[in-house]
């Protein structure tokens, strides 16, 4: 039988959370840890469950410490290691493991933000949930992180890093998240949902309001495929399209698009269209970053890769339904499914105002 005073055991205390003086668990350490087990077998369940959890709460992600970022942690042999390391430190969101150093590297939420960056060089595990709320704060200017209602950046998981606002990510059943952001199939079960709570997001992106629109994604064109789905809102009663953005190619070149952006203001009895008539150059085998700023009364701008295009634009009046705008979801259309896009979904977010080039160069830095 189990004692009352050996059921009692409690673990050694974890190191120190500075990741400059941060030490891994000694072998004396650890067999105390496990001691408990061994003389408890009650308390395997719940210390697999402990195990599990720590391991659901980090996922991989192609991202990078800097180069020149010292070792926090010898004598590591496996990214798991790092990860349970990691997990010991309140502060620590992000771990990267060198095998051929043995030894991890670690950053908290600004750490991260400022100088991790996104590569395929290499592999990090991420505590998104610790990220969330910090994760900007080090990288963005004051200015355009006030700016920000929504950002998900779907490398890190699906929360939103915006501040302490919700407006929650979900996946469809054929959507994956990937250590590359989702990725999309194309089929109509496969697309990313943005809770848009009951309204409370899209009072902000009323006509007469300012508002930016930014994604970046990495879609691959289908034989025949004409047009690539960025974001739709419908109605939740019935897929009827409150208004669209869209990649637009003219011919079966993959090297050349355009963009078109619509929203419809069932207040206003409007619908906002525009164009971007320039073949922009592009492929598939690089992100594209793009936005799209409303100026209170049209999309004034559209951002492609760096730089700003004036759009064209093609308005409407129309007595629209109120509810359009219920459901918002990314890379798919509720209006053919020819229009899905097949590929990875990186980023996605929305800020109030007209954000300009350099605060949208900050966001697309940290995708």
């Amino acid at each position: 039988d189990c004692s009352q005073t050996l059921c009692k055991a409690t673990c050694p205390t974890a190191p120190s959370n500075a990741m400059a003086r941060a030490q891994p668990f000694t072998q004396l350490q650890l067999l105390l840890l496990h001691l408990p087990l061994l003389l408890c077998p009650q308390l395997v369940a719940v210390a697999e469950a402990s195990i599990t959890n720590t391991s659901a709460a980090f996922r991989g992600v192609r991202v990078c410490p800097p180069s020149n970022a010292p070792a926090n942690l010898t004598g590591l042999q496996s990214e798991r290691s790092c990860a349970v390391e990691c997990a010991a430190r309140a502060n620590c969101a992000a771990a990267a493991h060198s095998p051929a150093e043995a030894a991890c590297r670690l950053a908290d939420a600004a750490a991260f933000a400022a100088t991790w960056r996104s590569s395929d060089t290499c592999r990090s595990v991420v505590n998104a949930g610790r990220l969330a709320g910090g994760f900007a704060v080090a990288a963005l200017s004051q200015t355009t992180l006030a700016a920000l209602l929504v950002f998900h950046n779907f490398l890190l998981g699906l929360p939103n890093l915006a501040g302490n606002r919700s407006f929650a990510a979900s996946l469809g059943s054929g959507a994956r998240l990937t250590d590359r952001g989702v990725w999309l199939s194309g089929h109509a079960d496969s697309f990313i949902e943005i809770d848009t709570e009951s309204g409370n997001l899209t009072k902000h992106l009323t006509y007469g309001s300012q508002f930016t629109y930014f994604a970046k994604y990495l879609r691959y064109w289908q034989p025949g495929q004409k047009y690539v789905y960025i974001q739709e809102f419908t109605a939740l009663s019935s897929f009827v399209s409150g208004g669209h953005w869209n990649e637009y190619r003219s011919s079966d070149n993959v090297n050349f698009t355009k963009l078109s952006i619509e929203a419809q203001f069932a207040d206003n009895r409007v619908q906002k269209r525009s164009y971007e008539f320039n073949l922009l150059t592009v492929t598939d085998t690089e992100p594209v970053f793009t936005a799209a700023t409303f100026n209170g009364s049209s999309f004034n701008q559209l951002f492609f890769n760096g730089t700003f295009f004036n759009g064209y634009h093609s308005d409407f009046n129309y007595n629209f339904t109120s509810d359009w705008n219920d459901r918002l979801r990314l890379g798919t259309s509720s209006l053919n499914t020819d229009k899905n896009m097949r590929g990875f979904f990186i980023c996605w977010g929305v800020a109030a105002g007209q954000l300009t080039a350099a605060q949208l160069a900050e966001i697309n830095a940290l995708c």
